[in-house]
């Protein structure tokens, strides 16, 4: 019996094409969910790097504090205000658009049409004894999307922790900055003052 050679039947290509797709759904799945997570990997990163940023640049900045002294109708102090949600300190300036020379700093929040941001306003140190008008002085923002923003204050290593200084004639030992940024806890970021030393 001779038999003639015969094709794919219809049922053969449907379930081909069935397989086919199936493992192409899988593919697709797959690279989906590759490209999601590398996009996770990214935002991620961001985060770390914007928080390793704003750290390293808080913490130069404050380890420069100038101990300078100012006289006021109260009398002598220095050029040191805080409380837990404000800072205002002398230093110098080395990056952004202020760059160079002496300032006096102020890091704070500001509510914005993005939410909450983390801002460092500074007005040039030119010898006078008050502080500036904050409202005249552009901020420049640090962070965007704050979700808590808390300042504190050490007077010696070992005390507790402060959540304002009013001591006008001498620094704190430490500063400690805490934030939560897009509903993450960044790193706490405490420094020592050279002016208390």
């Amino acid at each position: 019996m001779n038999r003639r050679s015969r094709g794919f039947t219809l049922m053969e290509i449907v379930i081909a094409l069935v397989l086919v797709s199936l493992i192409m759904l899988g593919l697709l799945t797959a690279l989906r969910s590759m490209g999601g997570a590398a996009t996770r990997v990214d935002e991620v990163g961001a985060r770390v790097d914007d928080a390793r940023l704003v750290g390293n640049f808080l913490r130069s900045t404050l380890e420069q504090t100038l101990p300078l002294g100012r006289v006021t109708a109260e009398g002598v102090g220095i050029y040191f205000a805080g409380d837990s949600a404000s800072m205002t300190w002398l230093a110098p300036l080395r990056i952004g658009p202020l760059r160079g020379g002496v300032h006096v700093l102020r890091l704070s929040t500001e509510n914005g049409a993005e939410g909450r941001a983390l801002i460092l306003q500074a007005a040039p140190y030119v010898g006078d004894q008050s502080w500036p008008d904050w409202s005249q002085v552009e901020p420049q923002v640090l962070v965007r999307h704050v979700d808590s923003f808390q300042l504190g204050y050490q007077a010696a290593e070992g005390e507790d922790w402060r959540d304002g200084w009013g001591d006008a004639m001498r620094y704190p030992a430490r500063v400690s900055v805490r934030l939560a940024v897009n509903g993450r806890r960044w790193p706490d970021t405490v420094v020592a003052l050279v002016g208390a030393r």
